[in-house]
């Protein structure tokens, strides 16, 4: 490991996993007899509650720890402790998400319930000689009720049996394209939990939605002898339950159409956001120098630098650099002094920004503009003046409304203080996602480390451009590091476009399932709208033979139908913008959804009332084609 011998003690579980991709774990071997300067602060640390502690006791602990370190040593007065319990570190923003598809699938759930209650109500009334031929033969009306609940049933069984199949394939497919959207995702599979909450499923909403066409069936096979004015009655019963199924079916469709619509709305800005660089043809990987093999420290920044004039030489290659983090990669944060003014104060917080000790080339290779001074260049080395170039976000916050060319910072080195001077000014990079604040960020020359900063970096990211396909020049790079050392591994190879793909994955994953959603929902409500307009047509087709008989124009039957139509849809469309408002609270926890986009909520409900109307128009359609002389046989 890292060039030295080491034994094997122990083989943990294949699915053990700490951290995510770790395989192997070595001591710290921290030596308490040699504190340092207590410079560095990148350690992590887990630990077990004791009994009837809580985090409350821990984050009180920490504190005490805190003032007793900035107590012992200033330089750690701006410097803190924090603790997250493991689940909530594991999980990060996963149950908000899931909570969102939760509450997107129940949804779409009611939706479809809707539609089957519509479809049994009507199916119902279809039946009514049916049923009351059984009640005149003696079939009470619980006989009836349970009879059709029964059927409910059955037809909720056959669904979970597809649901469950479709949900399979669906998953399968849904990890293979991305397992890390969230975390464990790879482990997802479906159990006997997932089983039961399918049977469970299954059952509630037959009961709930079968219950109510058994019911009505079954009352009004109690009075079915009683003469047509009971069913007139039944009738008109049934048809104001199945308009209010409709204005709720799409009520429940705007929730979710809004929803998704905000968060796909987010997604192709946050997909649009300029990263500053240029990924298209890029191929990255790592690699370590291990102090076994280089134990001269001062000789690190030379090695790399001949290991990018090798990756230089590789045909395809048109440019090669290095950074100890690469964009899209996490950074480090310092504290640092300024030239231009005072020494920080006792108890004030120290100025702070994110570090990249970077090779040469490395804004060249990667596109970023200089938009103030000039680049790092072979030049800055290590006898040479310290310089680096900042951010835009670190000369606005430190320099507002001044050039940052020529001014100096530096960080703290025992008793002094080696300046560096500012070179040059380009845009704020990404460290980790498109969606984090920008932050102030030096870069400093890779051959000046370990002089104007801490210590120098034995792992550095690679980042190689070419005019060919990147995978192409695989081969050639580790070629290049074998002829530099044969015992080095390239490790987290991986082309720039995927990197940056990569940082949307969980965004995207959310709002591709949202639209699936989304597009089920407008399928169910303009189905819903459609059998209720054209079971309402068919049931007076008498009625409209009339109409046409006596005059009526077929223009006026259109509008008609489509004024029926049209009641149930903008009472759902009224009711469901109220709800979506309500609903976006859902997004809150997601960062870079902006959940009061006015065009989502103007353009989707006036979408939805546009397929309300399409569904209404084809009865209405059919109404106006009614010959009067075969209306009027109808009895």
């Amino acid at each position: 490991m890292n060039g030295i011998s080491t034994e094997v003690i122990g083989v943990m579980p294949e699915d053990f996993e700490f951290t995510s991709g770790t395989m192997a774990w070595l001591l710290l071997g921290l030596d308490r007899s040699n504190e340092g300067g207590r410079a560095s602060h990148g350690y992590y640390a887990i630990g077990r509650l004791a009994d009837g502690k809580t985090m409350a006791d821990v984050h009180a602990e920490l504190e005490v720890i805190k003032r007793r370190r900035a107590a012992g040593f200033e330089h750690n007065e701006a410097h803190f402790l924090w603790a997250n319990d493991f689940h909530t570190e594991v999980v990060a923003d996963a149950p908000e998400r899931l909570m969102l598809l939760m509450s997107a699938v129940g949804l779409v759930l009611l939706i479809a319930c809707a539609n089957i209650t519509n479809l049994l109500l009507a199916r119902g009334e279809r039946r009514h000689s049916e049923v009351a031929m059984r009640t005149a033969l003696g079939a009470g009306r619980a006989r009836i009720t349970r009879q059709l609940a029964t059927e409910s049933l059955v037809l909720a069984g056959a669904a979970a049996v597809l649901g469950l199949g479709l949900a399979y394939l669906g998953t399968s497919v849904w990890i293979a394209m991305d397992p890390e959207a969230l975390p464990r995702l790879d482990e997802v599979e479906m159990g006997g939990s997932v089983l039961l909450f399918t049977l469970g499923v299954a059952l509630l909403t037959a009961l709930l939605f079968g219950i109510a066409p058994a019911f009505l069936a079954g009352q009004r096979a109690a009075s079915s002898l009683a003469g047509s004015a009971s069913r007139t009655v039944g009738g008109r019963r049934s048809a104001s339950l199945r308009r209010l199924l409709v204005t709720g079916e799409v009520g429940l469709s705007l929730v979710v159409v809004i929803l998704a619509g905000l968060v796909v709305r987010s997604f192709s800005t946050l997909t649009n956001t300029d990263p500053h660089i240029d990924p298209n043809n890029l191929m990255t990987f790592s690699i370590s120098l291990p102090t076994a093999a280089y134990p001269d420290t001062e000789l690190i920044p030379s090695e790399f630098e001949r290991l990018l004039e090798g990756l230089r030489a590789v045909p395809g290659v048109t440019e090669a650099t290095g950074a100890s983090s690469l964009p899209f990669g996490g950074i480090g944060q310092w504290d640092f002094e300024l030239d231009d003014r005072p020494p920080r104060q006792d108890g004030t917080l120290a100025w702070n920004a994110g570090i990249s000790r970077v090779a040469t080339d490395y804004f060249e290779t990667f596109g970023i503009p200089i938009l103030e001074g000039r680049s790092l260049t072979p030049q800055d080395g290590r006898r040479d003046e310290m310089v680096a170039v900042v951010s835009e976000t670190m000369a606005s916050r430190f320099w507002p409304g001044e050039s940052v060319i020529g001014k100096r910072f530096g960080y703290q080195m025992q008793d002094s203080v080696p300046w560096i001077t500012i070179v040059g000014l380009v845009p704020d990079p990404v460290t980790s996602q498109v969606t984090d604040e920008p932050y102030p960020h030096v870069y400093v020359p890779q051959s000046q480390s370990g002089i104007s900063t801490y210590f120098v970096p034995r792992s550095l990211g690679i980042a190689v451009r070419t005019g060919l396909e990147p995978e192409s020049l695989v081969p050639g790079m580790r070629a290049a590091v074998a002829e530099f050392d044969r015992d080095l591994p390239l490790y987290q190879l991986k082309t720039m476009e995927d990197i940056v793909s990569d940082s949307f994955s969980s965004s995207r994953i959310m709002t591709n399932l949202l639209g699936v959603f989304a597009v089920i929902a407008l399928i169910l409500a303009g189905v819903g709208i459609y059998g209720v307009i054209s079971y309402s047509v068919a049931g007076r087709t008498r009625e409209i033979g009339v109409r046409i008989a006596l005059g009526a124009e077929r223009a006026e039957i259109t509008r008609m139908i489509l004024g029926e139509g049209a009641r149930p849809v903008v009472a759902g469309i009224t009711i469901g913008i109220a709800a979506a408002w309500f609903a976006t609270r859902l997004l809150e926890k997601m960062s870079w959804v902006e959940s009061t986009d006015l065009l989502s909520f103007t353009l989707l409900p006036l979408t939805l009332l546009g397929i309300g109307m399409l569904a209404s128009l084809v009865p209405a359609m059919r109404a106006t084609r009614i010959a009067p002389t075969e209306a009027l046989r109808e009895e």
